[in-house]
């Protein structure tokens, strides 16, 4: 135990005293320097000094201030400080008994990403107060925080990152005026546990560890129970007096093995479970019940299996999952390690190959007596379960690595099953009516708590592995994110808030076809193609099919062919599926579709036919059936391109007008205005409350969004080629001959830049413009104009995509090239595709994966490849 002053705590600032306090050392300062150069106004020296000291205070106070007007509107503490253990307490159901509605509906509420954005473990819900670890890790940097947010707005409480405080897995636990959480990520061998003051995050107390802290400490009996991975399991005294040590006891093996203990400790009736995985040799796998006070083994039961699992107890019987591999590795990768890790202590080949069995992928479920240790029933599961067991109601819901969610009663009888189709690792959360898992690509999904159907999915953001497991509390989700930092997700039904959105072509105006935050692999490598061919049938003709939308794990794609026309809805897997998807419904239509389709998780809209054709219409379909809703006509000579939000649908269903439709409650479908606006060109764009339009007669074009009022006209002669794009301030449209910028304000030329016909719609993020001409150019613009790069040898017919600091294109050589646009502008291959034929459809990323259409092998999939 090593006390001494917290370091780095950050104590939430509110009202004028603070803010007073925090600008007096500037403001005093400057006083007394307006004195002293007013009596000697001569003297150089003392000016220099003037002047360095002011800087100095300044750098003093206005962190202070701003950091004071920031966290100014955090809460009062409301709620009993109890979260004893990871999940919330030894039946792991992670929340939801506060009372609040279960969250069935919405995205994203807030987001927190202070200077960490990387959440491995699992927030705590104490009241109106969330508490997580965070990490921000590199090549060079290894620096962790725990933080104490605001549960209604993310705001900070507190901050506790002293300089020498690591990235961090474990998950803090709370209880009365305390919290406790480990430090360390796997590679960490010296991790510490550290005992918190609940209100301020002053450090209480810390103890020094030989292994890596991962594990959540467990709050009971006046102890803090906590393993501390090869360092065995240590029993804490809670309220430690300054000076003393806090441990009571420490285990660190029996009988020439050694406790590796990752998992979350349990303690009920004065009695301490947890689990061991073997890592290393000499580790051990099995579980352990010891006495709360004295660490003295009750019990011990041996397992075939690494137990990764927390112990989970209901009753008299204790849960606990395990398997070969973990959330960091597979059994193959595990075996590998094994296998070089035995070579290296001489092993010889005979040997290696006899424990090969023992590391085969798989994962079993066990059911003990809590009192004894005698196995109950075990369950067999075809990968690992490295999750909590999550019970309630004499029920068991957990999950694989395989994907699929499961829930059995206490005596192993199977009550429903889900497969999510991709990796699981998080622990789920129940509420009263539904349960929440995340997989591995951070799809967060609501399940009704008895039949496991989905109700409600959501994108939780950026980043490649998912571990963090749900909480849930006062009417929401709280959930990690490897890149996003700490999220707060969704509303219950009855608070009907917005719903998730994907607007239009492309994801919308100036989109790169992803709305979810995806991050491009670092490199690409095809998983699969939909429809599969039947075998040896060489010379099937495939449909021409276009990837044209992406929500909740669900692919939207217009089909035009001579055998049918439609619109399917594919099921996708995650990021490492490499099945093709399975339809879930397909609605036949006349006409082949346009390449424009918009969703919401309630609702489908698509074009029925191209412009030209007759009996045209928008029709809107349920997202989950396909079932039919509401339709209206569209004129055959109007172009029939439109963009979604959450509430309205504007629609160029006349060749020379923008209509607005209504989309929720009684009146969806029901035209609510209908504006003149000219000859349309691309899509319509919303930027704000105006909606653009580009127009051959008048440029650009700006309406009320509220009720169609015509508010200006963009007075310039040149003609549009392609739909506006916008960001906060400014509108772009490309003409034949140059890119002009517009005032959203008066619709006022800003500037204007020579440029070649674009050969597709503009792309944008919040700092660039890209333009790909026709000679296979791009021309890469900042928002006020300025050039910013250009790039030869891009598929003319194609634009370019932007995600992040990313940018990758459709080259002539038959091949998908990623430019890196943070540094030097590195150019490689993402993706080879000549094999796969021409590309004929605008690219789609969506969870990590990149969607596409080519004339001889129909729809792709590509994901992260080796480098």
């Amino acid at each position: 135990m090593l006390p001494h002053p917290s370091l780095a705590v950050v104590p939430i600032l509110i009202g004028p005293l603070q803010v007073l306090l925090a600008v007096l050392p500037g403001i005093l300062v400057a006083i007394g320097g307006a004195l002293l150069v007013f009596f000697k106004p001569s003297s150089i020296r003392l000016a220099t000094l003037l002047v360095a000291a002011t800087v100095a205070s300044l750098c003093y106070s206005i962190p202070r201030v701003t950091r004071a007007f920031a966290h100014r509107h955090v809460a009062a503490y409301s709620g009993g400080a109890t979260w004893t253990m990871f999940r919330g307490g030894i039946t792991r159901r992670g929340g939801g008994e506060d009372g609040a509605g279960d969250p069935t509906a919405g995205g994203k509420i807030w987001a927190f990403a202070s200077r960490c954005k990387t959440y491995y473990s699992s927030p705590s819900i104490i009241g109106n107060r969330i508490l997580a670890s965070a990490s921000d890790t590199n090549d060079v940097t290894d620096h962790g925080a725990i933080y104490c947010m605001d549960a209604a707005n993310g705001a900070i409480v507190w901050e506790f990152a002293p300089p020498d405080f690591r990235a961090t897995f474990s998950s803090p636990s709370a209880s009365g005026r305390y919290v406790v959480c480990g430090e360390g990520l796997p590679q960490t061998h010296d991790a510490r546990i550290v005992c918190l003051a609940f209100d301020t995050g002053r450090r209480l107390w810390e103890v020094r560890t030989s292994g890596s802290v991962e594990s959540a400490p467990c709050i009971g009996d006046g102890m803090v129970f906590c393993g501390a991975g090869a360092d065995g399991v240590y029993g804490l005294k809670l309220a430690a007096s300054p000076g003393t040590t806090p441990v009571v006891w420490h285990l660190s093996g029996r009988d020439n093995v050694k406790y590796h203990c990752d998992a979350a400790v349990a303690a009920d009736n004065r009695r301490v479970f947890f689990s061991s995985a073997a890592v290393h040799d000499q580790d051990w796998n099995g579980i352990v019940c010891v006495d709360a006070a004295s660490g003295q083994e009750i019990w011990h039961t041996d397992t075939p299996l690494p137990v990764w699992g927390p112990p989970t107890l209901v009753g008299d019987r204790l849960f606990v999952g395990m398997g070969n591999g973990t959330r960091a590795e597979s059994a193959e990768q595990a075996w590998e390690r094994k296998q070089q890790e035995m070579s290296a202590h001489g092993a010889k080949q005979n040997t290696i190959e006899a424990a090969a069995p023992n590391f085969i992928p798989g994962g079993e479920l066990w059911a003990l007596d809590a009192a004894s240790g005698r196995t109950l029933w075990t369950r067999k599961l075809h990968q690992t379960l490295s999750g909590a067991v999550a019970a309630a109601d004499g029920r068991l819901y957990f999950a694989a690595r395989d994907g699929l969610f499961t829930c059995v009663t206490l005596d192993n009888e199977l009550v429903a099953q889900w497969d999510a189709h991709e990796g699981i690792e998080a622990s789920p959360a129940i509420g009263s009516n539904h349960v929440y898992v995340v997989t591995e690509s951070g799809r967060l999904c609501g399940l009704d708590r008895h039949t496991l159907l989905p109700v409600w999915q959501a994108r939780l953001g950026k980043g490649d592995l998912f571990v963090s497991s749900p909480a849930i509390g006062n009417g929401h989700i709280y959930v990690g994110t490897p890149g996003s930092g700490l999220v707060c997700m969704g509303y219950p039904s009855d608070q009907q808030p917005e719903p998730l959105c994907w607007p239009g072509a492309r994801g919308g105006a100036g989109k790169s076809g992803c709305i979810d935050g995806s991050s491009l692999p670092a490199k690409g490598a095809f998983a699969w193609r939909w429809p599969v061919n039947p075998p040896g049938d060489a010379h099937t003709v495939l449909p021409a099919i276009t990837p044209a939308a992406f929500l909740n794990g669900t692919l939207y794609a217009s089909i035009g062919g001579t055998i049918r026309t439609g619109l399917v809805a594919l099921t996708v897997g995650g990021s490492s599926s490499t099945k093709p998807p399975e339809a879930e419904w397909f609605v036949a239509t006349e006409f082949p579709p346009g390449d424009a389709v918009a969703a919401t998780t309630s609702r489908v809209y698509f074009a029925e036919g191209q412009t030209g054709n007759p009996n045209r219409k928008l029709r809107c379909v349920e997202a989950l059936t396909g079932r039919a809703v509401w339709e209206t006509p569209i004129e055959a000579a109007a172009s029939g391109a439109f963009t979604l939000t959450p509430t309205h649908l504007f629609l160029y269903g006349h060749p020379d007008a923008l209509s607005c439709l209504t989309t929720r409650g009684k009146e969806a479908g029901r035209m609510r205005w209908t504006t003149r606006v000219g000859s349309t060109v691309g899509l319509p764009c919303v930027a704000g409350g105006l909606v653009l339009s580009a127009t051959v007669q008048h440029g650009i074009v700006a309406v009320a969004g509220s009720n169609g009022r015509l508010l200006w006209k963009q007075p310039s002669p040149r003609i549009p080629i392609s739909g506006p794009i916008a960001n906060d301030d400014v509108a772009v449209m490309a003409t034949a001959d140059s890119l002009v910028g517009i005032s959203l304000a008066n619709g006022s030329t800003l500037w204007t830049r020579s440029c070649l016909p674009s050969a597709s719609p503009l792309v944008a993020d919040d700092e660039r413009i890209l333009c790909t001409q026709t000679n296979g150019e791009i021309a890469v613009f900042a928002w006020n104009g300025m050039t910013v790069l250009d790039l030869k040898g891009a598929m003319p017919g194609q634009a370019a995509m932007l995600f992040g600091e990313k940018l990758l294109y459709c080259a002539q050589q038959g091949t998908l090239q990623k430019v890196d646009l943070s540094g030097q502008h590195l150019e490689s291959r993402w993706l080879a595709t000549a094999w796969l034929g021409s590309i004929t459809t605008p690219p789609l990323l969506a969870d990590g994966s990149l969607y596409f259409t080519t004339a001889e092998k129909g729809l792709i999939c590509a994901r992260l490849g080796k480098e």
